[in-house]
């Protein structure tokens, strides 16, 4: 952020301080022109010219402040902004972290420093190769381990996947097209097999577990969710 908002609010401030200023000087020159008591043709014109300058003063004042008011709205949009920025960057440096074995679509070493707007940049290439920021593998379950992937299977899970493949991992639907033990079809294969570096038709039942448990996860929630949903529609 090119920008600090403290500065714009100093500044904003400071346009503040001139308003009050202004206003004292008014005051002041009221006060000392209100004094002449002379009368004549001079004094009409002395007294037509000190009401210019006293209308001046105070659209001069109130220019001040409403530029100081200003000055603090757009302070408050670039806090706005910074937050934003640095939430964006807490995600993609978590994501990092939880997937070191993921190929990133930014490269680490070139990240942006905090608060620079090129994290919006970094966001739209997560968001194109269509990584969710807040889903990593932890969040989307633990990977089974070994060979014996269905003692990991949850009752839900396992009902949803004995509908859908009855345990077979090379699965394919002849008129869809939709793959595997959690059937994973078109973009929605995709979205999760590039989330975690898979092949879309890996045959590895603990990787498409991995991605099964992903898509229930950000869709349902949780499995009894998805399987409820699936009794009152034949799909998920």
């Amino acid at each position: 952020m090119t920008v600090d908002p403290a500065d714009v609010v100093s500044m904003g401030k400071a346009f503040g301080a001139r308003a009050d200023a202004v206003g004292a000087l008014r005051e002041r020159l009221s006060r000392q022109l209100g004094r002449a008591t002379w009368t004549g043709p001079g004094a009409s014109r002395f007294r037509f010219e000190a009401a210019q300058i006293d209308r001046r003063l105070a659209q001069d004042a109130d220019d001040l402040r409403r530029l100081m008011g200003s000055l603090q709205r757009l302070a408050d949009a670039l806090e706005q902004e910074l937050r934003a920025l640095r939430r964006i960057e807490e995600r993609v440096r978590s994501w990092l972290a939880l997937n070191r074995t993921v190929p990133p679509p930014w490269p680490p070493g070139s990240l942006p420093p905090p608060g620079d707007p090129r994290w919006r940049e970094v966001e739209r290439a997560f968001v194109s190769a269509g990584i969710p920021l807040d889903a990593t593998p932890a969040s989307a379950g633990p990977t089974p381990a070994g060979g014996d992937w269905k003692a990991t299977l949850s009752p839900a899970e396992a009902w949803i996947i004995q509908k859908e493949s009855n345990f077979d991992p090379t699965a394919v639907n002849a008129s869809s097209g939709a793959f595997g033990l959690w059937q994973g079809l078109g973009a929605t294969l995709d979205t999760y097999a590039n989330r975690f570096g898979f092949d879309r038709h890996t045959t590895d039942p603990n990787q498409q577990l991995t991605m099964f448990r992903a898509y229930i996860k950000d869709r349902y929630g949780t499995a009894e969710n998805a399987k409820a949903f699936w009794e009152r529609n034949g799909w998920y």
